[in-house]
């Protein structure tokens, strides 16, 4: 094989060029060889491409693809973080090459800022690793970050290596886009703060099973049919307080009709009251203020039950629908006391 070394990273990684490429040549070792043979057949946009695995001057080397770009955590230094669309993006996009990874029974064990390049078309997992082989120091001043920052429990304690340690690397990193920070100095908010809490959760059994599990749940936040929710300083998620009262939906042609009916039957409550000689514009304050504070009970009783139902599994709708209906009913009532 013919190539020119461009440049020396150290004693066993160099940047060649061949062929009139650029690749980048690492020293394997013999036992690593079948390793990397699997390694080789993952063909993704956001995993740098195994190309060969060479013989050079009786030492094994591997050609893996030059992912010219920059470092995020080079990145890092000049963003400081991203915003939270950002950061799901990025997260995804390394989920998707990671994934190729667990799906053949591999464990990265090195994600951190320094092992992906942000490249003109993706960002690039780089310095793929495995218990047998060694691993890439990462970056050791990053934001107050070090490489025990992106160890799992069970990479310090020399337990057993599994999908879940690159999740729970990976849930460090999120938090680390979106403060600046670990997990363990300050936890991010909103709703990627619980998707955090769970990668990084000290049972490996308690995290995402794998790359494919955490995009999914981060892919959740976006529904764009999700209530609109806010953060509380804590970090706890409630719901913003909304109008529920009944109001028309597309496509609904019988549900449309009764709340049609239920609004007129309230306007001709007031419109009996006048022509009845009754006071109607004390009764009309009255109505409305009755009508502005009933329309706060719902969302009220809704936020304090949010835990609680989501917790029980979604087990107890009843409460939900009777928080819906009770407020119409009261109204109902006083609509008719004043005729």
């Amino acid at each position: 094989m013919n190539f020119t070394i461009l440049k020396k990273y150290n004693q066993t990684t160099f940047l060649i060029k061949s062929d009139g490429q650029n690749h980048i040549m690492k020293e394997i070792s013999k036992a690593d060889i079948a390793l990397y043979r699997k390694i080789q057949t993952i063909d993704n946009i956001h995993f740098a491409k195994i190309h060969n695995v060479i013989l050079y001057e009786d030492k094994y080397f591997i050609l893996e693809e030059f992912a010219d770009g920059t470092t995020l955590d080079i990145y890092l230094k000049k963003q400081k973080k991203l915003t939270e669309t950002q950061a799901k993006q990025l997260i995804c996009d390394i989920c998707d090459g990671l994934q190729e990874m667990h799906s053949r029974g591999m464990v990265h064990q090195n994600i951190c800022p320094q092992s992906l390049v942000l490249t003109n078309d993706a960002v690039k997992i780089i310095g793929s690793s495995s218990p047998a082989l060694p691993r890439v120091n990462p970056a050791t001043n990053l934001n107050t970050l070090s490489d025990s920052d992106f160890a799992a429990p069970e990479q310090k304690n020399g337990g057993k290596i599994c999908p879940q340690t690159d999740i729970y690397a990976l849930g460090v990193l999120f938090n680390m886009l979106l403060t600046g920070c670990s997990p363990c100095q300050h936890l991010a908010r909103g709703v990627c703060r619980q998707i955090i809490s769970r990668c990084t959760a000290d049972d490996p059994q308690n995290r995402y099973a794998d790359a494919k599990q955490l995009k999914a749940a981060i892919l959740k936040t976006d529904n764009p049919n999700r209530r609109q929710q806010k953060t509380d300083r804590d970090g706890k998620n409630r719901k913003s307080i909304k109008l529920a009262f009944p109001k028309f939906r597309r496509g609904k042609v019988l549900v449309n009709i009764l709340i049609a009916l239920w609004y007129c039957f309230c306007i001709a409550c007031l419109c009996i009251a006048y022509l009845g000689g009754r006071p109607v514009l004390w009764h009309s304050f009255l109505y409305m203020g009755i009508f502005a504070l009933i329309m706060l009970i719902p969302p009220f009783i809704n936020s304090n039950l949010q835990n609680f139902i989501k917790q029980s599994d979604g087990k107890y709708p009843m409460i939900i629908i009777f928080s819906q209906i009770i407020p119409i009913i009261i109204l109902t009532v006083f609509s008719i006391t004043i005729i």
